[in-house]
C-alpha cells in the first residue's frame, strides 16, 4: 500500500459507464452508488499516515459546474480578508 495515498496495488480507476453520455470512475477501494438524487462515492484513505474517509456526492442535475462552485468559493474567500 502507498502510505501517502492509502491506495492498494494501482491508482488507475475504472470507467464505469452508465446508459448514453454517463460516465463515473471507481478505485478499487471505493464504493459507488447511486439514487434519485445523483451519485455517491465512498473510500477511506491514508495521507502521510493519518486515516481519512471521503465521501463525495455528484447530483444528477447540478445547479453550477464544480468550477463556478470554485470561483465562487474563492471570491467568497477573498471578501472575508
Amino acid at each position: 500500500m502507498d502510505k501517502n495515498t492509502g491506495f492498494y496495488m494501482d491508482t488507475e480507476p475504472k470507467v464505469l459507464h452508465f446508459g448514453e453520455n454517463k460516465v463515473i470512475t471507481a478505485f478499487r477501494d471505493s464504493a459507488v452508488y447511486e439514487d434519485d438524487t445523483g451519485f455517491h462515492t465512498e473510500r477511506r484513505m491514508l495521507v502521510d499516515g493519518k486515516g481519512f474517509y471521503v465521501k463525495s456526492f455528484f447530483p444528477s442535475a447540478p445547479k453550477a459546474t464544480p468550477t463556478n462552485q470554485l470561483i465562487k468559493l474563492i471570491e467568497n474567500d477573498a471578501k472575508m480578508k
